[in-house]
């Protein structure tokens, strides 16, 4: 079987992460797929709403 190559690469995302984090996102997991990655984040207002009893849910932000 022959190998592919990859359609994102490890430098590629921890750039992107360390973009999210610079900009205050919080980190909630990378998906990896054969397709690409996706980073999750959670809302940045979501700390200072953390008093709400139900915070709006929002799209994960993804990387393709």
């Amino acid at each position: 079987m022959l190998r592919r190559s990859a359609k994102v690469t490890e430098s590629e995302i921890r750039r992107a992460i360390r973009a999210l984090k610079q900009e205050g996102f919080e980190i909630l997991r990378v998906v990896l797929t054969a397709d690409g990655a996706s980073v999750e984040v959670a809302d940045r207002s979501a700390k200072a709403s953390a008093d709400e009893a139900e915070p709006e849910e929002r799209e994960p932000w993804i990387m393709t």
